[in-house]
This record gives C-alpha cells, sequence and structure tokens, in this order.
C-alpha cells in the first residue's frame, strides 16, 4: 500500500467507486451487454502531482465513472474475435455482502410493455378512471322557475279615491294680486297605478251656468288655471268648481270647491301723519351721565361737555307709531317709511351730529342734524319682522350739543285692495 498522504485521504472514496463500479458493469449488466474489458495491470493511474512516483507493486484502482448510469439499450453488437494473445479476462464472482434489489413491481397506472407479465402476487390497485371532459359551456344553464299555480293578478282600472284643491278667491284685475285662480286635481288609484279615465272639471255660476270646463282622460295629477274672468269680463261673485272622474270600471268620484271673484284691485296709498317728539323719541343714553333731556310733548336735551375718544355725548332714541293697515299691507307688498324731524333749536358742539330712520338690516337712512326740517326715507320694511319691524329712529349729540324737537311726521307707502 503506498505510503503517500494523498492517497490514503482518497483510499476509502476509491473503495466505494469501486464497489458501486462492479454492482453496475458487473451484476446490472445484462447478457447481452459489451464483454468486460481487462484492465491493463501495468497501466498506471496519472497524478496530477508531477513529484508523486506510483508505487509498481499497487494495483491501481478504477477510476469511478462521472457520467449517469442509463438503461441499457437493446442493440445487436458486433461478433468480436478474441486476440489470441490475449489473456482471458477473469471471471469477477458476486459479492455476497452485497444485496440485490428486488424487482420492481410496475405501476399499473402506467402503460407498460405489453410484452411484460405482471405478477400474480402483487395486488394490483384498479385503474383511476378520469373524470370526463366537459366540453360544453361552463357557463350554467339557468333552471327554468316553476310555473305559477296562482291567478294572475287583473290590471288596475278603477280609481280609489279623487282630491279637489282650489284657490278660495281671485282678483282678476292683473295688478300682479292673485291673477289666476288654480284648481289641482289629484286622481287615486291603487298602488299609484297610472290609468286612463274619464270626466272633467267644470266651472260654473251658482245658476249652474258652466262659465269654463276642462277634460280629465288620465290618473296623473291635474293642474288648471283660471283667469276668473267670464266673456273676458270681471264679474264678481261666487263659482263652483266641480270635478267628476271615473275609471274604466267601478264607481265614480265628484267633488267640489268654490272660488270667489272680486273686483277689487291693489291701489297705492300713502298714509302720513304729524307726531310729537316724545312720541317718537322716548329714550336717552349719556356717556358721562351729565346729560339733562327732558320728554313733554317737544324734546329737550343737552349733551355732556366731557371730551372722549369717539366725541359723542348722548345719544337719542324711540320707534315711529305703527297703524294696522299698514301691517295688514304687508300681505299684498311691503310698505316703506319716511320721517320729518321738525327742530326748534340746535347748538353744534363737537362735529358728529346725525339722525337715522332704520328699516330692515339691509336699509338705512341718516343725515346731518340742523335746525328746521330734516326728511329721511324711503325705507322699506316688513312690519312682521319681530325684531326689525317697526322702524326706529335715532339721533346722537356730539360732546357740548343740544337740540329741541318740536316733532316728527310719519309717512307710510303701502297697498291695499280697494
Amino acid at each position: 500500500m503506498s505510503t503517500n498522504p494523498r492517497a490514503r485521504k482518497l483510499a476509502p472514496f476509491l473503495t466505494v467507486a469501486t464497489v458501486a463500479a462492479l454492482l453496475v458493469g458487473g451484476l446490472a449488466t445484462p447478457a447481452f451487454a459489451s464483454p468486460v474489458v481487462p484492465v491493463d495491470p501495468t497501466s498506471a493511474v496519472p497524478s496530477s502531482d508531477p513529484t508523486v512516483t506510483a508505487d509498481p507493486t499497487e494495483s491501481p484502482a478504477p477510476i469511478p465513472s462521472t457520467e449517469p448510469t442509463t438503461a441499457p439499450v437493446p442493440t445487436v453488437e458486433p461478433t468480436l474475435t478474441p486476440d489470441p494473445t490475449a489473456s482471458p479476462a477473469p471471471t469477477v464472482a458476486p459479492d455476497p455482502a452485497v444485496t440485490t434489489a428486488p424487482t420492481t413491481v410496475p405501476d399499473p397506472a402506467v402503460t407498460s410493455d405489453p410484452t411484460v407479465v405482471p405478477d400474480p402476487a402483487v395486488t394490483t390497485a384498479p385503474p383511476v378512471v378520469p373524470a370526463p371532459t366537459n366540453s360544453v359551456d361552463p357557463t350554467p344553464t339557468p333552471t327554468p322557475e316553476p310555473t305559477s299555480t296562482s291567478v294572475p293578478v287583473p290590471p288596475v282600472t278603477a280609481l280609489t279615491g279623487l282630491t279637489l284643491k282650489a284657490s278660495t278667491s281671485v282678483f282678476p284685475s292683473r295688478d300682479g294680486y292673485r291673477d289666476t285662480a288654480t284648481v289641482v286635481v289629484t286622481p287615486s288609484t291603487e298602488k299609484g297605478a297610472k290609468i286612463a279615465i274619464t270626466g272633467d272639471v267644470v266651472i260654473s255660476t251658482q245658476t249652474k251656468k258652466t262659465v269654463a270646463t276642462w277634460p280629465l282622460t288620465s290618473s296623473s295629477p291635474r293642474t288648471i288655471g283660471w283667469s276668473g274672468l267670464v266673456g273676458g269680463k270681471i264679474v264678481p261673485g261666487k263659482y263652483i268648481v266641480t270635478v267628476a272622474a271615473k275609471g274604466t270600471t267601478g264607481k265614480s268620484f265628484v267633488r267640489s270647491a268654490v272660488i270667489v271673484v272680486s273686483k277689487q284691485k291693489l291701489v297705492a296709498k300713502v298714509w302720513s301723519k304729524w307726531v310729537d317728539a316724545n312720541a317718537v323719541v322716548t329714550e336717552a343714553f349719556s356717556f358721562d351721565d351729565k346729560t339733562h333731556c327732558s320728554f313733554s310733548g317737544n324734546v329737550v336735551c343737552s349733551a355732556d361737555t366731557t371730551a372722549n375718544l369717539l366725541q359723542l355725548g348722548t345719544i337719542l332714541g324711540g320707534y315711529v307709531p305703527l297703524p294696522k293697515a299698514i301691517v295688514e299691507s304687508a300681505a299684498f307688498t311691503l310698505p316703506s317709511v319716511r320721517v320729518t324731524m321738525d327742530v326748534d333749536k340746535f347748538t353744534r358742539g363737537a362735529s358728529l351730529n346725525m339722525w337715522t330712520i332704520s328699516g330692515d338690516s339691509d336699509d338705512l337712512a341718516l343725515a346731518a342734524l340742523k335746525k328746521g326740517n330734516t326728511r329721511l326715507g324711503w325705507t322699506m320694511f316688513d312690519p312682521r319682522d319681530p325684531d326689525l319691524g317697526i322702524p326706529a329712529v335715532s339721533a346722537i349729540l356730539g360732546v357740548g350739543s343740544s337740540i329741541t324737537i318740536d316733532r316728527f311726521l310719519v309717512e307710510y307707502s303701502y297697498k291695499a285692495l280697494s
């Protein structure tokens, strides 16, 4: 055995390779394979190390094959003529320590060579039957619904109700106030179905003389406008509006209402009145509590003389009277107010002296204070407003100023039916 350390290190691996080569080349070689070619004992295994000398007394180990083992192909080899000068190859006896692998039973699911006879001792698994391939469109065919045995619902053909709403009055004077009467007809059906109906809307006098008519053909809601005129003229009085309607089946419905035709029209009016100053100005506010004011018929007020940042001495304030007719006129159109202040005496102190009349928050009039009459307006307002419903008057006196107010002229412009 060689004492070369490299050879000793490789010896176990070479031994395993030799046994594998014997099994593959000797035991596993079929009878028709190529004959074993004897190894020339005189040949030496080339060494990669040039300094290592092979031991002539040691038999060289076979070189393990690196190619993968493949099943032999049954081919017919040509007959070889043995060399008479060559020594016959020694017979290799099988190693009893090596166990031969048992015969592999072929998988019955795999198609095998028909010449191979299966082992009867081995139980063959039943063949797997593949699921049938569905070549039809994968979209499932909807299952038809079962035919209903219930009685079909008949169509809606009858009315179940009728509603009538109409204006209570009309003023045909064409002044922008209720110039047209409105009549609203709403038939009712089961589940709100729209059906054909027959009927009409008739407006007549109390003596049953027809003055206007409109046909009804559908159960849809219907809105009708009536001018309130009879023959193109205003004929005041009470008129009856009657609605009659019926479906193709069922009962008829009749509804009626009264519309009053008035010959009145809106006319512009003015309310005016002189009132004492203390009927309008009722309060005074001083910045230093030294202002002296009296409210007996006329209003006399002397502002304090103490200077301040805004040069304000006294603020006077109050509200103008509001007649009932002005409040009622807001149903037609909003009124406007104008106020005239009659000042008997005025002494200017600081430069800031003015008075105002205010309606709503967007309408404000103001002017400088002076002796004589000063007029402010017209200012529109809404008398129904709980906060700004009454026009307010206020006056601002600068430091050191004084004033005597005798009266106010209050004027309202409004509209009323006449």
